[in-house]
């Protein structure tokens, strides 16, 4: 990418897109377009075509989709699909009018099955089924692989499709029931310090995960939309942490002397996730912000930024 390439970032003001954005500009590229879902709805054909016919961009990031959590997994299973296969059909028939160098889409780790659980490699995303905690989200995301290998084949076009594990950070989606398991479990410590209550936690204390702060995110997409030899990458962290390691983590940084109450301990969740991150530590890539860190700077943007926030 040469910094006078026109560059489209969907989702550009949510956690990711906001964070590549900036990461952009520090970078020094100067023709960015940037579209969110109050610029633009990615559900109408037609509104996204007549944008790639005027803006003409050379690379494409696609950092929007309906993302539910943990808890809206359960109850928007319609929804999540529906809207996300719409989104991403439309983006990749829109991108058919108009010359693009290169698109991004953004996956997700919850395309793997729940059997695999260590150093999971790329090739192992259509392995199975995926789990069904989170099954109708990570099928969109499988089906937009399938879409850009279509793509490839038929239309030449280049691509890179980036599976995400765990993102958290400024300017996420706090909500306690659609969050992300980070964002929303700092909301919910907020909430029960600032209300003088139990501190609930759905899910099992043991499961493990991997966490990636937001601008470390985004110097890895940056890397892997330069680099042209792979086409799937895993991006991610490798340092693994139990769930209680990090509601410890969020309760020491929000300061909470109340009690912890873990719910829903028993129903059937993924016990443990790790990706093999090879691939992009031959890209160049190298994880800066640890996770004490991290959710430092979540909490206190949270803090200064709590009634324009996302919750």
């Amino acid at each position: 990418m040469r910094k006078n390439d026109k560059i489209l970032i969907t989702g550009s003001t949510g956690l990711l897109g906001s964070a590549l954005v900036k990461n952009l500009r520090d970078k020094k590229f100067k023709k960015l377009i940037l579209i969110n879902s109050k610029k633009i709805n990615l559900t109408n054909l037609n509104s996204i075509k007549r944008l790639l016919l005027k803006q003409k961009p050379k690379y494409i990031f696609h950092c929007a989709n309906k993302v539910f959590g943990f808890g809206g997994n359960q109850s928007n299973k319609f929804e999540m699909l529906n809207e996300n296969l719409l989104i991403n059909s439309n983006l990749l028939k829109a991108v058919l009018v108009t010359k693009v160098k290169k698109i991004l889409f953004v996956g997700s780790t919850a395309v793997y099955n729940e059997k695999l659980k260590y150093n999971i490699s790329e090739d192992k995303i259509f392995y199975r089924k995926p789990h069904s905690s989170e099954y109708y989200y990570s099928l969109s995301k499988r089906i937009m692989l399938e879409q850009l290998l279509a793509l490839k084949s038929f239309y030449k076009i280049p691509y890179v499709y980036v599976i995400m594990n765990n993102l958290y950070g400024p300017r996420d989606n706090f909500d306690i029931n659609t969050g992300h398991v980070v964002p929303s479990l700092i909301h919910k410590c907020f909430l029960a310090k600032k209300n003088n209550k139990k501190f609930e936690v759905w899910g099992n204390p043991n499961d493990r995960r991997c966490f990636l702060f937001s601008s470390d995110a985004s110097e890895a997409l940056y890397r892997c939309m330069k680099q042209n030899k792979y086409d799937v990458i895993n991006v991610g962290s490798d340092k693994e942490y139990k769930i209680n390691d990090l509601v410890k983590a969020i309760k020491n940084e929000l300061n909470f002397k109340g009690s912890i109450n873990w719910t829903n301990s028993n129903i059937k969740t993924i016990k443990r996730r790790n990706i093999n991150l090879n691939r992009l530590k031959k890209i160049g890539f190298k994880e800066k912000v640890i996770l004490s860190e991290g959710i430092n700077k979540t909490v206190t943007w949270l803090q200064s930024n709590y009634k324009s926030a996302r919750k």
